[in-house]
């Protein structure tokens, strides 16, 4: 019986760290990013939803979406006008306030707003 309970005890113990870990690089993520070439602006909220926008001649277009955490990468879904699901996965990585998104071969940069 004991070697029950210490089994389900670690049991508990390794999907307890499984979950702060798999979420780390999502509460790094929250809040606002912009990069500053572009004006492309990510803003990750909790709960999995996020919104995306960009500036351009006068006007501003702006998109939500769902996003996932996995380690180091990130899956984002938004669903257009017309009802497709478009799926993005890239590589990212948080150090203070730079946020680095790596998708195929090409990475871009943004800084932390609020």
């Amino acid at each position: 019986m004991k070697k029950f309970l210490a089994i389900i005890s670690l049991a508990l113990v390794i999907a307890t760290l499984a979950c702060l870990l798999s979420s780390c690089g999502a509460g790094k993520l929250k809040g606002k990013w912009k990069n500053e070439e572009t004006g492309l602006t990510y803003e990750f909220k909790s709960g999995g939803k996020g919104k995306m926008s960009m500036s351009f001649y006068g006007s501003t277009y702006e998109e939500a979406f769902t996003y996932k955490v996995k380690g180091n990468k990130l899956e984002m879904k938004a669903t257009d006008d017309d009802g497709e699901t478009n799926t993005e996965t890239v590589t990212f990585k948080v150090s203070g306030k730079t946020l680095t998104m790596t998708a195929e071969g090409k990475t871009i940069e943004f800084k932390k707003v609020k």
